[in-house]
């Protein structure tokens, strides 16, 4: 597998949001990460032979474990190594996780919103002439991965936060996440998942699950869990009874680091 590679020039760092009606409401009130946004590819994005990467869309920066996001969705987390002897060479780590099942909808892409005000100028050998004044985002939406259930990409200030939103008619049993890259994958002792990598890990962290009634968010009784369908491959989500006449919101993001990054 080529790794990805990605080096940018930041011009201007001011960030003004404006929220919009397909930000759903958050149960925890974590606000969004004014430090991370997701970058639209418009060439900037190649492997280590400086060539595109097929289906690409967006990659993240203001986070040391970058995330790339292909359409399908497919997520590419990367975590480097990097070693202060110049002599030995810095370890790039990846792991991939996308959606499977008979029901999944195939070649979905991002639906972006919350752009910055601060823009990317990127002179870089796959876009020798430069690539100026792009701008990010701050929210994703990925509609319809499964039918009447949607995937949001964001962030607060430990890292990433994805919902899966499971909308009146979608079925929460439908989700499957396969993974690949990663030597081992196991559930820890406190309900996240992790992947190891050699001697490094990348983790996600448990979900918590909430209803939404309007611009109410209620809690759920019970908690949600991680199951290995496959192992060390496909996982699944454990969950308990809920209303289906009101949407239902799977919430992955803890007052805890995914890969063991400090917070922003």
């Amino acid at each position: 597998m080529k790794k990805l590679a990605l080096v940018f020039l930041l011009t201007s760092t001011a960030c003004t949001t404006t929220l919009v009606a397909q930000v759903i409401p958050d149960h925890k009130n974590q606000a969004i990460s004014k430090g991370i946004a997701f970058m639209p590819d418009m060439g900037q994005v190649a492997d280590t032979d400086h060539d595109p990467v097929l289906g690409m869309e967006y990659a993240s920066t203001g986070n040391p474990l970058q995330l790339f996001l292909l359409n399908g969705p497919e997520f590419g987390f990367v975590h480097r190594k990097l070693h202060a002897d110049t002599a030995v060479q810095d370890t790039t780590f990846r792991v991939d996780m996308w959606f499977i099942g008979e029901n999944t909808q195939g070649n979905v892409s991002a639906t972006p919103y919350l752009e910055t005000t601060w823009y990317h100028n990127y002179y870089l050998p796959q876009c020798p002439a430069g690539l100026t004044g792009i701008h990010g985002n701050q929210y994703l939406v990925y509609e319809d991965v499964y039918p009447n259930i949607d995937v949001h990409v964001t962030s607060n200030a430990w890292g990433y936060k994805f919902y899966f939103v499971v909308r009146p008619g979608g079925d929460p049993n439908h989700i499957r996440m396969r993974f690949s890259g990663q030597d081992e994958l196991e559930v820890d002792v406190v309900e996240g998942l992790r992947m190891l990598l050699e001697d490094e890990w990348i983790r996600i962290p448990q979900a918590i699950a909430y209803q939404i009634d309007g611009n109410t968010t209620i809690g759920v009784p019970w908690t949600v869990g991680y199951q290995e369908v496959t192992p060390d491959l496909v996982v699944r989500l454990q969950f308990g009874e809920y209303d289906p006449t009101k949407t239902l919101v799977f919430d992955i993001s803890e007052n805890t680091p995914l890969g063991g990054t400090p917070p922003l």
